[in-house]
């Protein structure tokens, strides 16, 4: 697990290292950590080497704020999850622009940090956790939740598209396809769309008039009837993530 850390504040930054350090040394869990002082570098290091699985940020840095910061890494298709550290609550309400998981306000209070953390963390490790067995012609296969982008039924073969570009064939399915993606719909991530169709919604990046973009640049075409109802159902989710949150 990869944490970001990024304040244009030399004291603060440091001080977010060093809860952050804290806690994964009492947690014991496998994380590393990068320190970034401006938004353009953890950008750039972003584009190199793939995003990062928790984003601590300071809401107000030159050029680009925390705010802004986050609104770009969820147009690139970052999904990790944002905390936000500031000495002002008046930018909580924006943070939920970008579905941040939480807004702590400084200085550091460690016990109510490792608290946030912690759960990220637990959440973050269950979405990892969860996958399914797919049997294909050569083995069988297992797929994390969180890599499939969607599965559709063709010739009763599921295909199942992955966030890495990968396009992976079951065998053929004896049952209807409701029953055979039963394990996706059971996760509220997943959304059953006619007979053959199933996405999740939270690898959606973008749904125009013409396509379905998901995180990663693949994209679906589906007709514009069709796109408006997925498009209402994925806002739908959107808004009851922020609701939790």
């Amino acid at each position: 697990m990869r944490i970001a850390i990024c304040d244009d504040d030399d004291f603060f930054r440091a001080e977010a290292l060093s809860a952050t350090e804290e806690y994964i040394a009492r947690s014991g869990n496998a994380i590393s950590t990068e320190v970034f002082s401006h938004a353009e570098d953890l950008l750039e290091a972003v584009s190199k080497h793939g995003g990062f699985d928790l984003y601590i940020l300071d809401v107000v840095m030159p050029e680009v704020d925390g705010i802004a910061l986050g609104k770009q890494l969820r147009e690139i298709g970052c999904d990790g999850k944002i905390i936000y550290l500031t000495s002002s609550d008046e930018f909580a309400l924006h943070s939920y622009q970008v579905k941040a998981f939480d807004y702590l306000l400084k200085p550091i209070d460690n016990k109510r940090f490792f608290e946030c953390v912690d759960a990220a963390v637990c959440e973050i490790l269950e979405k990892r956790s969860k996958s399914i067995l797919v049997k294909t012609k050569a083995s069988t296969v297992k797929v994390g939740l969180d890599s499939i982008l969607y599965a559709s039924l063709n010739r009763r073969i599921i295909e199942f598209y992955l966030s890495n570009g990968k396009k992976l064939e079951s065998t053929q399915v004896r049952s209807s396809f409701a029953e055979a993606t039963d394990a996706l719909r059971e996760d509220p991530r997943f959304f059953r769309f006619g007979a053959s169709l199933v996405l999740n919604l939270a690898n959606i990046s973008e749904i125009d008039s013409e396509l379905i973009t998901f995180k990663g640049g693949t994209t679906l075409s589906l007709s514009k009837k069709n796109l408006r109802e997925v498009r209402s159902k994925w806002c739908e989710f959107c808004l009851d993530e922020v609701k939790i949150r």
